[in-house]
């Protein structure tokens, strides 16, 4: 199926339900990206891109971690959150939790697919992270500073998966959005997260 046809079934899709909770900063929308291919600045988050994103994190009973950030819970708790987002296959939605010293892992599984319709919840998994598991995720991301990089890279194609991260901590809210990274600090981490679930998957891109 090609891009233009797949946008205009995800926007009808949209467009029949309601409006999802606000799920990112407001300002997102404000043209501040600067794109090789673009004579203009452009948003972090188009309004369609935020509106994609938002309906698979509300069919998954996902929290906002931007409101989160405002309300001033980042002080007791920390999270990291990653939307895997392919095509044509299963969405996977990934949360850590960490307060008190004790990281949790969250994770749904939606029955539609990343690039159309979410569906419903298909499966799901929680449980405590063990102490090898916590330490090995403390030193990735301090090794590949997942978040100092700039929030969009303007990269796009016709398929593929958008590797969407968040995090809140002590220093507010986070966010890094990819398209099928091959490598770098978002494939890195996406990766590892993904093998925390425990599930196979036909394919990572």
């Amino acid at each position: 199926m090609t891009a233009p046809v797949q946008i205009l079934l995800l926007l009808a899709a949209q467009a029949a339900a309601p409006p999802p909770p606000d799920y990112f900063p407001a300002d997102f929308a404000t043209p501040s990206v600067r794109c090789p291919y673009r004579s203009t600045p452009q948003p972090i988050l188009t309004e369609f891109q935020n509106q994609w994103y938002a309906r698979h994190l509300q069919a998954a009973g996902e929290p906002s971690l931007s409101r989160a950030a405002r309300d001033g819970r980042s002080a007791v708790r920390e999270t990291l959150r990653f939307t895997w987002l392919p095509s044509f296959d299963h969405p996977v939605i990934i949360r850590i939790e960490t307060a008190r010293g004790r990281s949790r892992l969250i994770v749904r599984e939606l029955a539609g697919a990343g690039g159309y319709s979410p569906g419903e919840i298909a499966r799901r998994v929680e449980r405590a992270l063990t102490a090898d598991e916590d330490r090995a995720l403390s030193a990735l991301l301090t090794r590949t500073q997942l978040f100092a990089g700039p929030p969009r890279d303007c990269r796009m194609g016709l398929d593929g998966a958008q590797w969407l991260f968040e995090g809140v901590n002590a220093g507010g809210y986070h966010f890094l959005d990819r398209w099928s990274p091959e490598d770098g600090p978002a494939r890195e981490v996406g990766t590892f997260l993904l093998g925390l679930t425990g599930w196979v998957f036909r394919a990572m891109y």
